[in-house]
């Protein structure tokens, strides 16, 4: 499958799952964790039935000697969604969108670094100002709040999203080195079976064990049907990324889901507060990624 068509599947269904995301967040009762299960409980069953599929062609030596880069990726990738589905708790899915796009500055500098994907000076302005654009948004959406709760909650994605960054730029250059030198059947079926299990252990770390949750059949319902977003669209991801010449790339082009994004929670949601800044955002950030493109 081409990356181009490969990173159209992702956007959409990505952009869905940050609906979703967002609606899982705005429930009195925090699902963070049930919402990691069931995230890793979808990406589970896509590297089972890949491994049912392909059973003759993995190759179980090149799991062993990537021992080391597979165990770094179950984990950063376990952080990296628990720190997602806590982003959009604390904030609106259309902002929430904005601030992941410190995931390109991340990816496209680690890339260079590790991956010799070079990297011009008209590149380098672009991801400048895509991050002017993130970091203009979000000052103006935290000066503007009246409410100090509001602001402190704010401050807390922000940060979140800050972290997030940090993490995805490494896990995403260490899954492409893996895809490469494992082939793509191999990687899901053990790098997936990975992050699955390391998934399960925080959750299982950090449950609060003296504190029984009401779960009603609604919030059952949008936890699953937000975790069957990620084992689909991670696959469409992978691809992608697999497909490139580039990891950066596919990541940078998967940021027109800001646009689909706004437009779902402006509908969805009733997300409507700042939303000539959220365009004006917008505009500035594909001056951003046209730079980076061209």
């Amino acid at each position: 499958m081409p990356w181009q068509v490969a990173t159209v599947f992702y956007v959409v269904l990505s952009s869905f799952r940050a609906i979703l995301n967002r609606r899982v967040g705005s429930h009195k009762t925090d699902l963070t964790l049930y919402a990691l299960v069931a995230s890793f409980t979808s990406v589970g069953i896509v590297a089972l039935l890949i491994g049912i599929l392909n059973i003759n062609d993995l190759n179980h030596q090149l799991v062993v000697d990537n021992l080391p880069r597979l165990i770094a990726g179950g984990v950063m990738f376990g952080v990296i969604n628990l720190l997602m589905i806590k982003l959009f708790r604390l904030i609106s899915a259309s902002i929430a969108v904005f601030l992941n796009l410190f995931n390109v500055i991340t990816t496209t500098v680690i890339a260079s670094l590790f991956l010799n994907e070079r990297i011009t000076a008209q590149q380098w302005s672009g991801a400048v100002f895509l991050a002017f654009s993130v970091l203009l948004v979000a000052y103006i959406a935290e000066a503007t709040s009246t409410k100090k709760k509001t602001n402190k909650r704010f401050l807390k994605g922000l940060l979140t999203a800050l972290t997030a960054s940090m993490i995805f730029g490494p896990a995403v250059v260490n899954e492409r080195y893996l895809i490469d030198n494992m082939g793509l059947n191999t990687y899901i079926v053990y790098g997936w079976g990975l992050q699955c299990l390391f998934a399960f252990l925080i959750a299982y770390i950090l449950r609060d064990k003296n504190k029984k949750k009401r779960i009603s059949t609604r919030m059952h319902k949008d936890v699953w049907l937000y975790g069957s977003m990620l084992g689909i669209a991670g696959f469409a991801y992978v691809n992608s990324v697999s497909s490139a010449n580039s990891v950066s790339l596919p990541t940078i082009s998967s940021t027109a889901r800001v646009a689909i994004t706004m437009i779902l929670a402006y509908w969805v949601l009733r997300e409507r507060d700042y939303m000539p800044l959220k365009i004006f955002g917008l505009g500035l950030s594909m001056i951003g990624l046209f730079l980076i493109f061209n």
